[in-house]
C-alpha cells in the first residue's frame, strides 16, 4: 500500500511539473505579440491586467474545492506575503525580456531558481536528498545547460524613438553603420531591432512578419550595449532570487488548507499588492500611465492565465515531489521557451546558436533526470 501510494504521489507530482512547464514556457508569449509591441505598452500595465486575471482565474480553484470536497472558503495572509515576492519579479520578467530577449531571459531566471529552491529545501526545510553527490553533480549540470542556453546569440526588439533621419536614407545605410552606442534601454518609442552579436547584422530577416524592404518596420539594428546585458541580466537574477522563494511561504500554511485553497488566496495577495508596486513604479518614473485595454487587456488576460495554470501545477509538483524536486523541475520551462523564441520569435538564429542551445538543453534534461531521481 505505501508504494503505490508513493507511485501515485510520483505521477501526480510529475504530472504537475509538466504542465507547469509547457504553461510556464508559453505565458510570456501574448507580451512579445506584434500589437502588444507596437502599442508601446510600459511593463507594469501589462502586470496590472496580468494580476487581474490571475485573481480572477484563482477563484476557479475554489470552484473545484466546492465541488469537490464541499469546501468553503478559507482566508490566510500567506497569499499576500508569497504575492508580495511575485509581483515583483514578475514585472522584473518583462523588463529582463525586453532587455535580453526571452531566450536568454528564461534561461537565467530558471537557473537561479532552480538553485535558490534546491537549497531552501535541502537546508531549511530539510527535504530528503536520496543522494547527495548525485544531487550536487545534478545542480551542476542544471548550472552548465543554463550558462550554454544563455550565452546563445540572439535577437530582439527593445523600444526607443525613430531616429529622426528618414526611412530612406536609413534604408540606404549599411548595417554597420546603423549601429551605434544604445541610448537607455526604457521603453519610449517605437521597437529597435538589437542584436548581442556582430554576425548575421540582416535587416530584411530580422522580424518573421515585417516586409523585407520595410525600412519603417524597424527604427534601426545595432549591437546590444554591455549595459543593457548588464541590466537585463540583473533584472533576471533578481527575478531568480524571487521567484526560488516563491514556494516557501507555501510551507508555513495553516494545517489542513489544501493547495487549491492556498492559490485563491494567492490570487487575493496579487490584487492587492499589485497596485502598490505599481503607484510606487509610476511616481518614482514620474509618469502616468497609459492603459491602453483594447490592445493589452486581452493577450495579458491571456498570458496571465496561462501562468496561474503553470503555476497551480507547480504548486502540486512542490506538494508531492518538495521544494528540492517539484519546483525546480517546473523551471524547465525555459527550454519551451527558449524553443518559441528560436522558432517564433527568431531571436537564436544560425546553425552554431543552435547547436549550442540543443547541446545545452539536453545537458539541463539529464541535469533534471538525475535531480528527480536522486535529488
Amino acid at each position: 500500500t505505501i508504494i503505490i501510494i508513493m507511485v501515485s504521489d510520483g505521477v501526480y507530482g510529475f504530472t504537475a511539473a509538466l504542465i507547469s512547464i509547457l504553461f510556464f514556457g508559453s505565458n510570456s508569449l501574448p507580451l512579445k505579440s506584434k500589437r502588444v509591441v507596437d502599442a508601446k505598452t510600459d511593463p507594469m500595465v501589462f502586470q496590472l491586467y496580468y494580476s487581474l486575471a490571475i485573481f480572477i482565474t484563482s477563484w476557479l480553484a475554489l470552484l473545484y474545492e466546492h465541488v469537490r470536497h464541499g469546501s468553503s472558503f478559507e482566508f490566510t495572509y500567506i497569499g499576500i506575503v508569497a504575492s508580495s515576492l511575485w509581483v515583483p519579479a514578475s514585472v522584473l520578467s518583462f523588463f529582463a525580456i525586453q532587455y535580453i530577449g526571452l531566450s536568454i531571459a528564461q534561461g537565467t531566471w530558471s537557473g537561479i531558481t532552480i538553485l535558490v529552491s534546491f537549497l531552501w529545501g535541502a537546508f531549511k526545510f530539510q527535504n530528503h536528498v536520496n543522494n547527495v553527490f548525485l544531487a550536487i553533480f545534478s545542480l551542476v549540470l542544471l548550472m552548465i545547460g543554463v550558462a550554454g542556453l544563455s550565452l546563445c546569440k540572439n535577437r530582439f526588439y527593445i523600444y526607443e524613438p525613430y531616429p529622426s533621419s528618414s526611412s530612406s536614407s536609413t534604408s540606404s545605410s549599411s548595417p554597420q553603420q546603423q549601429i551605434q552606442e544604445e541610448r537607455s534601454p526604457m521603453i519610449r518609442g517605437q521597437y529597435t531591432g538589437v542584436y548581442n552579436d556582430d554576425d548575421d547584422m540582416s535587416r530584411s530577416s530580422f522580424y518573421p512578419s515585417a516586409p523585407p524592404s520595410s525600412a519603417s518596420s524597424v527604427a534601426s539594428i545595432r549591437l546590444l550595449s554591455k549595459n543593457t546585458k548588464l541590466l537585463g541580466t540583473v533584472c533576471a537574477v533578481g527575478l531568480g532570487l524571487l521567484n526560488g522563494t516563491l514556494m516557501v511561504p507555501m510551507q508555513y500554511l495553516p494545517e489542513g488548507m489544501s493547495m487549491m485553497m492556498y492559490t485563491v488566496n494567492f490570487g487575493i495577495g496579487v490584487i492587492i499588492v499589485t497596485p502598490v508596486v505599481a503607484i510606487i513604479y509610476f511616481v518614482v518614473k514620474r509618469e502616468r500611465p497609459e492603459f491602453n485595454p483594447k490592445v493589452v487587456a486581452l493577450p495579458a488576460f491571456i498570458g496571465g492565465t496561462l501562468w496561474n495554470i503553470g503555476n497551480v501545477g507547480s504548486i502540486v509538483a512542490t506538494q508531492y515531489l518538495g521544494l528540492t524536486i517539484g519546483y525546480p523541475l517546473s523551471q524547465l520551462a525555459l527550454l519551451v521557451g527558449g524553443l518559441w523564441g528560436m522558432f517564433l520569435f527568431k531571436e537564436i538564429t544560425g546553425m552554431p546558436s543552435r547547436v549550442q542551445f540543443f547541446i545545452a538543453a539536453a545537458v539541463l534534461l539529464l541535469g533534471a533526470l538525475l535531480l528527480s531521481l536522486f535529488g
